[in-house]
């Protein structure tokens, strides 16, 4: 697993007050207006022809939470916004990418069904987010 991280930053609106730049500084914009944090980008090994995107999404539990429906738009403008240009900076032969929402941080891999979680997988060997 090799994690990407300055590249996150080229691909999203980044505030900072300074030099060293946090995922905490990305503002993402995504149509149901909730707030989102990068957790983690991670080429898949052994082919690195996956990148994964896992971002915390607070508002996915609580009293009330975002649904599926609202969830899924986010996540396919992501797609588009983040997860292509990612791509593009990565280089290689990258095929799919997935894309994870989650209420709070869980590391790729690890398991937790206690929290509320969203995910979708494109393939984008042609450029373009295709649903698989």
């Amino acid at each position: 697993m090799i994690r990407i991280c300055g590249a996150v930053f080229a691909a999203a609106n980044v505030v900072a007050s300074g030099s060293e730049v946090t995922a905490s500084d990305v503002r993402l914009t995504v149509p149901s207006n909730q707030p989102l944090e990068i957790h983690e980008t991670i080429l898949v090994e052994p082919e690195r022809d996956i990148l994964y995107i896992g971002l915390v999404a607070p508002m996915l539990g609580g009293a009330t939470p975002v649904t599926f429906d609202r969830a899924i738009r986010d996540i396919d403008s992501l797609c588009e916004t983040l997860g292509l240009p990612l791509a593009a900076e990565a280089g290689g032969d990258l095929r799919e990418l997935v894309i994870r929402l989650m209420e709070r941080p869980i590391d790729y891999g690890t398991v937790d069904p206690g929290a509320a979680q969203f995910s979708n997988a494109y393939d984008i060997s042609d450029g373009a987010c295709q649903w698989y």
